[in-house]
């Protein structure tokens, strides 16, 4: 007869209750910090300006309508028309470890406008502003923007080694046939099994790509970039973009699927993903409550996820992972269960679950962890499974997760 885990399924986050609380807290965190900081889960401290003093980087009316002496150019065009010709440009600036440059012709300069790939680049200070009308002007906007670094230029290569060697591995993975969904998921679940969350918020790379590909420690920035980084490599992957919260208390991901002739529009987290516990044999849980969900679904949680998503497009139904993997229950059946639960467990993974379309469907689901998990111990029996295990229920998505050959008690 299974044996349910009750006591060390609530130390490791039982209810995704938990999970929202310690984000709630990372959110109060990031009030207290600077805004001109990475994104992720918790703030970042502000980069303390590497060109001129603070005041330089008030506006940029305060330093007039021309750069200073030596300060490389950035000209984003009046219709930003030099859009991908400036973000090179940025790039290449950062490469070379420039403490600032000026940019023209564009009201604000974060996060967004630097690759997921600048590890080495640890705060940026956006000194733009209105400039004044002088004659012969062909900006209204412009000033200084100032970076801070990790790392010495003469670690790059090395460190950027390092992850390459990461990347090949996990792209390694990736079979030649495989679709866009085929290769997020694999992109997905290798990010949740090497990264930790550092819930100490001290690492120097926990919100970039070194801390999840290299060190295996990060926030939720780091894990959003690292997501994106690796499908950026992927010729067979969805287009991907690391989205970030109004307050940037939180990042995560949004795919664009290819649905017939046209797209679906789909949010995949991989911070929410990862229980942040391993199996007995030390093999990581992997969740898939957030991967592949609808826009809605996501913003619907809480309200780290409400930027709106880029467009509306197809169905995104198709690509729900409980759907695709036909887990999920249009209608409460314990038999259908028991023949989910053995086609997972027979498929050699820790984890089993399923998802259920209607409210009350899951309410009386819920009931399977009464009485001392009297009818989930049944349904896991009788799907061949007679060993410990974990379960978390998700309120919001309506969905049961059990991990399987929990550690020893």
């Amino acid at each position: 007869m299974p044996k349910h885990r009750q006591r060390n399924a609530s130390a490791a986050r039982k209810t995704e209750k938990i999970r929202y609380g310690l984000v709630c807290l990372l959110i109060g965190l990031m009030l207290v910090l600077s805004i001109c900081t990475t994104a992720g889960c918790a703030g970042q401290p502000a980069a303390a300006p590497s060109y001129g003093d603070a005041a330089d980087a008030s506006s940029g009316a305060s330093q007039g309508n021309e750069p200073p002496p030596g300060v490389r150019v950035v000209d984003f065009g009046k219709d930003l028309e030099r859009w991908d010709e400036a973000k090179r440009e940025i790039l290449e600036a950062v490469r070379n470890m420039e403490p600032s440059v000026y940019v023209k012709n564009k009201v604000r300069f974060d996060w967004s406008d630097l690759d997921v790939g600048c590890f080495w680049v640890s705060g940026i200070v956006d000194g733009i502003g209105s400039v004044r009308p002088d004659a012969g002007q062909d900006y209204m906007w412009g000033g200084l923007v100032y970076f801070e670094y990790n790392c010495e230029m003469s670690e790059l290569a090395d460190m950027q080694q390092k992850i390459d060697r990461a990347a090949a591995a996990i792209l390694a993975k990736i079979p030649a046939n495989a679709d866009e969904w085929e290769t997020a998921k694999i992109v997905h679940d290798e990010i949740v099994r090497m990264a930790a969350y550092d819930h100490s918020l001290q690492g120097t790379h926990i919100r970039d790509i070194y801390g999840v590909l290299e060190e295996g420690s990060a926030v939720c920035v780091g894990y959003a970039y690292a997501f994106d980084y690796i499908l950026e490599q992927t010729p067979n992957a969805p287009a991907c973009i690391t989205r970030e919260s109004a307050d940037r208390a939180h990042a995560w991901n949004e795919v664009l699927f290819t649905n017939g002739d046209g797209k679906s529009y789909l949010y995949i987290d991989p911070t929410w993903d990862d229980p942040d516990i391993t199996d007995a044999n030390g093999n990581p849980y992997v969740f898939y409550d957030y991967f592949c969900v609808s826009p809605d679904e996501l913003e619907g949680v809480d309200d780290s996820h409400t930027v709106g998503s880029s467009g509306e497009g197809e169905d995104p139904a198709p690509f729900y992972y409980h759907v695709r993997q036909g887990c999920f229950m249009t209608a409460y059946d314990e038999r259908e269960a028991v023949r989910i639960f053995n086609r997972q467990y027979r498929s050699g993974g820790n984890m089993l679950t399923i998802r259920f379309q209607n409210p009350e469907d899951y309410e009386r689901a819920q009931q399977w962890t009464e009485a001392d998990c009297a009818a989930l111990n049944r349904l896991l029996g009788d799907a061949g499974y007679n060993g410990e295990y974990y379960y978390w229920w998700n309120d919001h998505l309506r969905i049961l997760n059990i991990g399987l050959y929990p550690p020893a008690a």
